[in-house]
């Protein structure tokens, strides 16, 4: 299933809220808005050392809490004026060198391990 456009627009919008409240580092509002985005006991999925919290109030206390004292000013690299953001001499080669070695040493282990 594919969304459209407009679909793609009213969920971002949906979040956008959500979004600047991290951009605040403000946890107490991003509890709020993730409350009002998932069910009622709806466990959150992380990778290790997080793995599954059992709720919202978890993933606030675990992981966003300690993640916004580390870095209290986190922002999102869409949040960063096109101007502002770094992009060193070579750096776009080198990313295309480095996704298709990735890309063939995925095709590879498709091959010895399927």
């Amino acid at each position: 299933m594919s969304l459209t456009t407009s679909q793609i627009t009213q969920l971002k919008d949906l979040i956008r809220p959500y979004r600047e409240s991290l951009y605040q580092s403000d946890c107490q509002l991003a509890k709020q808005y993730l409350k009002d985005l998932t069910s009622p006991g709806a466990q959150v999925h992380l990778s290790h050392p997080f793995n599954t919290l059992e709720n919202i109030d978890e993933f606030i206390q675990q992981a966003l809490e300690p993640l916004f004292t580390a870095f209290p000013d986190l922002e999102r690299r869409d949040a960063i004026p096109e101007d502002q953001r770094e992009r060193p001499a070579g750096s776009r080669t080198y990313n295309g060198a480095a996704k298709r070695m990735q890309q063939a040493l995925i095709e590879r282990w498709g091959t010895v391990y399927a």
